[in-house]
Protein backbone atom coordinates (compact mmCIF):
# COMPACT_ATOMS: atom_id res chain seq x y z
CA UNK A 1 0.00 0.00 0.00
CA UNK A 2 2.54 2.30 1.22
CA UNK A 3 4.62 1.80 -2.39
CA UNK A 4 1.92 2.10 -4.21
CA UNK A 5 0.92 5.47 -2.79
CA UNK A 6 4.79 6.47 -3.22
CA UNK A 7 4.65 5.75 -6.80
CA UNK A 8 2.03 7.71 -7.29
CA UNK A 9 3.51 10.29 -6.04
CA UNK A 10 6.53 10.50 -7.70
CA UNK A 11 4.55 9.80 -10.76
CA UNK A 12 2.41 12.51 -9.93
CA UNK A 13 2.62 14.80 -6.86
CA UNK A 14 -0.34 16.87 -7.42
CA UNK A 15 -2.45 13.93 -6.82
CA UNK A 16 -1.76 13.94 -2.94
CA UNK A 17 -4.35 17.01 -3.00
CA UNK A 18 -6.79 14.82 -4.86
CA UNK A 19 -9.98 13.64 -3.52
CA UNK A 20 -9.91 10.34 -4.84
CA UNK A 21 -5.97 9.82 -3.55
CA UNK A 22 -6.94 10.27 0.04
CA UNK A 23 -10.24 8.43 0.22
CA UNK A 24 -8.31 5.55 -1.40
CA UNK A 25 -5.80 5.33 0.50
CA UNK A 26 -7.45 6.28 4.02
CA UNK A 27 -9.55 3.18 3.48
CA UNK A 28 -6.42 1.37 2.85
CA UNK A 29 -5.55 2.80 6.02
CA UNK A 30 -8.39 1.71 8.05
CA UNK A 31 -9.02 -1.75 6.47
CA UNK A 32 -5.42 -2.18 7.46
CA UNK A 33 -5.58 -0.76 11.00
CA UNK A 34 -8.46 -1.68 12.36
CA UNK A 35 -9.87 -4.56 10.24
CA UNK A 36 -7.28 -6.68 9.64
CA UNK A 37 -5.85 -6.90 13.47
CA UNK A 38 -9.53 -8.68 14.29
CA UNK A 39 -9.26 -11.63 11.60
CA UNK A 40 -7.82 -13.95 14.45
CA UNK A 41 -10.78 -13.18 16.69
CA UNK A 42 -13.26 -13.65 13.66
CA UNK A 43 -11.08 -16.75 12.74
CA UNK A 44 -11.61 -18.90 15.86
CA UNK A 45 -15.67 -17.38 16.41
CA UNK A 46 -15.55 -19.17 12.67
CA UNK A 47 -13.98 -22.35 14.04
CA UNK A 48 -15.99 -22.67 16.83
CA UNK A 49 -19.17 -22.78 14.80
CA UNK A 50 -17.98 -24.87 12.24
CA UNK A 51 -16.96 -27.44 15.08
CA UNK A 52 -20.03 -27.34 17.34
CA UNK A 53 -20.53 -31.09 17.08
CA UNK A 54 -16.92 -32.44 16.07
CA UNK A 55 -15.39 -34.38 18.98
CA UNK A 56 -12.30 -31.96 18.61
CA UNK A 57 -10.52 -30.91 21.67
CA UNK A 58 -9.55 -27.04 21.39
CA UNK A 59 -5.84 -26.46 22.78
CA UNK A 60 -5.49 -23.26 21.96
CA UNK A 61 -4.28 -21.29 24.52
CA UNK A 62 -4.72 -17.35 25.23
CA UNK A 63 -8.13 -15.42 24.38
CA UNK A 64 -8.61 -17.07 21.20
CA UNK A 65 -8.91 -20.30 22.41
CA UNK A 66 -11.02 -19.20 25.37
CA UNK A 67 -13.52 -17.47 22.75
CA UNK A 68 -13.40 -20.61 20.57
CA UNK A 69 -14.36 -22.92 23.33
CA UNK A 70 -17.29 -20.41 25.11
CA UNK A 71 -18.42 -19.84 21.68
CA UNK A 72 -18.27 -23.62 20.66
CA UNK A 73 -19.94 -24.25 24.20
CA UNK A 74 -22.61 -21.85 24.11
CA UNK A 75 -23.82 -22.43 20.29
CA UNK A 76 -23.77 -26.69 21.31
CA UNK A 77 -26.18 -26.10 24.32
CA UNK A 78 -28.80 -23.71 22.19
CA UNK A 79 -28.44 -26.32 18.83
CA UNK A 80 -28.77 -29.63 20.73
CA UNK A 81 -32.18 -30.11 20.21
CA UNK A 82 -32.44 -29.69 16.68
CA UNK A 83 -31.38 -32.87 14.19
CA UNK A 84 -28.20 -33.53 13.30
CA UNK A 85 -28.21 -34.39 10.52
CA UNK A 86 -29.43 -31.43 8.88
CA UNK A 87 -27.63 -29.10 10.87
CA UNK A 88 -23.79 -30.23 10.47
CA UNK A 89 -23.59 -30.03 6.94
CA UNK A 90 -25.32 -25.68 7.37
CA UNK A 91 -22.79 -25.14 10.13
CA UNK A 92 -19.82 -25.20 7.95
CA UNK A 93 -21.30 -23.07 5.05
CA UNK A 94 -23.39 -21.03 8.09
CA UNK A 95 -19.79 -20.16 9.70
CA UNK A 96 -17.99 -18.88 6.26
CA UNK A 97 -21.01 -17.12 5.39
CA UNK A 98 -21.16 -15.36 8.92
CA UNK A 99 -17.16 -14.72 9.25
CA UNK A 100 -17.77 -13.01 5.50
CA UNK A 101 -20.94 -10.82 6.39
CA UNK A 102 -19.10 -9.71 9.78
CA UNK A 103 -15.64 -8.44 7.61
CA UNK A 104 -17.58 -6.45 5.18
CA UNK A 105 -19.65 -5.01 7.81
CA UNK A 106 -16.13 -4.14 10.04
CA UNK A 107 -14.33 -3.11 6.46
CA UNK A 108 -17.60 -1.20 5.79
CA UNK A 109 -18.02 0.45 9.33
CA UNK A 110 -14.58 1.43 9.96
CA UNK A 111 -13.90 2.84 6.23
CA UNK A 112 -16.66 4.78 6.79
CA UNK A 113 -15.62 6.33 10.53
CA UNK A 114 -12.02 7.07 9.07
CA UNK A 115 -13.18 8.55 6.14
CA UNK A 116 -15.52 10.78 7.56
CA UNK A 117 -13.73 13.86 8.41
CA UNK A 118 -12.93 13.76 4.47
CA UNK A 119 -16.35 13.61 3.95
CA UNK A 120 -17.23 16.40 6.13
CA UNK A 121 -14.79 18.59 4.36
CA UNK A 122 -15.58 17.93 1.03
CA UNK A 123 -18.88 17.54 0.99
CA UNK A 124 -19.80 19.88 4.17
CA UNK A 125 -22.43 17.52 5.29
CA UNK A 126 -23.08 14.39 6.70
CA UNK A 127 -26.32 12.11 6.16
CA UNK A 128 -26.39 9.66 8.93
CA UNK A 129 -29.06 7.23 7.32
CA UNK A 130 -26.65 6.74 4.17
CA UNK A 131 -23.96 5.80 6.76
CA UNK A 132 -26.28 3.57 8.96
CA UNK A 133 -27.48 2.34 5.17
CA UNK A 134 -24.06 1.30 4.17
CA UNK A 135 -23.35 -0.58 7.02
CA UNK A 136 -26.66 -3.06 6.61
CA UNK A 137 -26.50 -3.20 2.13
CA UNK A 138 -22.74 -3.50 1.80
CA UNK A 139 -22.47 -6.74 3.51
CA UNK A 140 -26.05 -7.81 1.61
CA UNK A 141 -24.63 -6.64 -1.77
CA UNK A 142 -21.84 -8.93 -1.55
CA UNK A 143 -24.13 -11.63 -0.77
CA UNK A 144 -26.06 -10.82 -3.40
CA UNK A 145 -23.68 -10.55 -6.13
CA UNK A 146 -22.24 -14.10 -5.40
CA UNK A 147 -26.08 -15.45 -5.77
CA UNK A 148 -26.30 -13.37 -9.15
CA UNK A 149 -22.88 -15.20 -9.90
CA UNK A 150 -23.43 -18.73 -8.75
CA UNK A 151 -26.94 -17.94 -10.94
CA UNK A 152 -25.38 -17.09 -14.01
CA UNK A 153 -23.01 -19.78 -13.89
CA UNK A 154 -25.76 -22.37 -13.46
CA UNK A 155 -28.01 -21.14 -16.25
Amino acid sequence: MGIAALFTLLASPVSLYSASFQFSYLSLLAIGIFVLPRQPTLRSLWLAWRDVFSDQVIAVQGPQGARRRHTRFLLKAALEPLPRRLLIPCLGLGARLLAYILTLAMCSWFVQLVTLPLSLYYANLWIWTQWLANLILVPCFALFLIGLLILFATY
